[in-house]
């Protein structure tokens, strides 16, 4: 990786793809090159459920042997809600973990 991209424009070059759920734009395969690159085992899957367009995530590795290190995301982001009456208050009232999809602590 003698010239591998900075930090700095690989989060330019992601935020360029268009990526809305269910269309990734070609980030899925981008950052598929740059792990691939960096020595990972990279593979990109679809989950599909009936009644939704089919989704495509990354699944990537690096090494063989346990322990593993494994990423498995996507890159696309859910289209934006409606501007209808109510929406925005909706959101307020959730927890700022439940807002950004976290799980809620066990404890």
């Amino acid at each position: 990786m003698a010239n591998s991209p900075s930090a700095l424009d690989i989060a330019r070059a992601l935020v360029a793809f268009p990526s809305v759920t269910p269309d990734d734009s070609g980030a899925l395969p981008y950052v598929r090159g740059l792990l691939a690159e960096a020595g990972f085992a990279v593979e990109i899957v679809s989950f599909a459920e009936s009644g939704t367009p089919t989704v495509e995530n990354l699944w990537a590795r690096f090494g063989r042997d346990a322990p593993n290190f494994v990423f498995a995301g996507h890159t696309d982001v859910v289209p934006p809600a409606t501007r209808r009456a109510g929406a925005f208050r909706r959101s307020r009232r959730r927890s700022p973990r439940a807002r950004c999809g976290a799980a809620a602590s066990p404890t």
